[in-house]
């Protein structure tokens, strides 16, 4: 069984650094992925995949990850 993943959801806001660090780990790992806009902690369909209102956060296949270093960290496990 593969542990690729056919693509992310990064809910992004322009000012904050870590989205942009994220974005360049994917494309620099080759993964698919969609930008989707969002203001953290005030968009409902946000709070429904980060209850915290954080932001970046990814849509894994068994749930979503909002903390930039957990991420960071499934990403380079996924796509070693």
């Amino acid at each position: 069984m593969s542990n690729k993943i056919n693509s992310f959801s990064v809910l992004k806001i322009c000012c904050v650094l870590s989205p942009e660090v994220l974005v360049t780990a994917m494309l620099s790992s080759g993964i698919d992925f969609e930008e989707v806009a969002a203001v953290p902690g005030t968009d409902p369909t946000s709070l429904d995949k980060s209850p915290l209102g954080k932001i970046p956060c990814i849509e894994t296949p068994r749930r979503f990850l909002s903390e930039t270093g957990l991420i960071l960290a499934y990403i380079e496990a996924c796509y070693p």
